[in-house]
């Protein structure tokens, strides 16, 4: 398994899904499909790696509307000659006045199957446009704040619609912490991710490969696995089979 960090001063959480492998032994393509955190803070260098280097052309923001610049547009703003969306998760009003849930592995697997019925909406919107995008050949990233939570929830769902392996799924999602520290930092530096309390925890939350390894169990559990939830989620059958040919192309 091969997970690509890009190197970007104002953003710690950003890398390629490209290398991740299926339970069939193939690869993701490299280049198409990006995950990360808030894009706020890039410099023109970092902007120029995205768009040139990387070759991006759709951003997806999965943040609410308060977090996306109280009206959504943030990523519109910063980068006005890109494809932008904002699709979020979590309703509004909820973040920074509702303590985060607990980390211990359970009960955060079970936030996120909450965040997956509450946003399925943003969740389908997403995965379409992901679809979209790749199969124009036009690389995709798609992005919360921290780059952890929300966008490993995508994440998880995403892979294993194309036959990600379990391991490479948790080994995805607990890439993060190799950045913990500098996105704490940054959540700390907005008052809004207080969160309800007096004084936050400077300390970074590390994930935990147990929350993800529960989440996909409960997949398996209360759906019947990834398919059956993409068909009762109504997440078109041609996305599905796009983002396998593009994604995991057989040789």
């Amino acid at each position: 398994m091969l997970i690509r960090d890009i190197k970007l001063e104002g953003a710690f959480n950003v890398r390629d899904m490209g290398g991740l492998t299926t339970d069939d032994g193939r690869s993701l393509t490299p280049g198409l499909v990006y995950r990360g955190d808030a894009l706020r803070s890039l410099t023109p260098e970092d902007k120029r790696t995205v768009t040139e280097d990387l070759g991006i052309r759709t951003v997806i923001d999965l943040r609410t509307i308060e977090e996306a610049g109280g009206d959504g547009l943030e990523d519109a703003r910063t980068f006005p000659e890109l494809t932008v969306f904002n699709f979020s998760i979590v309703p509004e009003g909820r973040i920074g006045r509702e303590p985060f849930p607990s980390n211990e592995p359970e009960k955060l697997a079970e936030r996120y199957v909450e965040n997956l019925e509450e946003g399925l909406d943003a969740i389908r919107d997403a995965l379409v446009e992901i679809s979209a995008s790749a199969e124009r050949g036009d690389p995709v990233l798609y992005h919360c704040q921290a780059g952890r939570d929300r966008t490993g929830l995508l994440s998880a769902l995403l892979l294993k619609s194309v036959g990600v392996s379990d391991a490479d799924v948790i080994a995805d999602y607990v890439a993060s912490n190799r950045n913990a520290a500098d996105v704490t930092k940054r959540l700390l530096e907005n008052p809004l991710y207080a969160n309800g309390g007096d004084k936050p925890d400077e300390a970074p939350v590390l994930l935990q490969p147990e929350t993800m390894k529960f989440f996909l169990a409960l997949i398996e559990s209360r759906y019947g696995g990834i398919d059956r939830w993409a068909e009762t989620a109504e997440i078109p059958p041609a996305v599905i089979a796009s983002l396998r040919q593009t994604l995991v192309p057989r040789p």
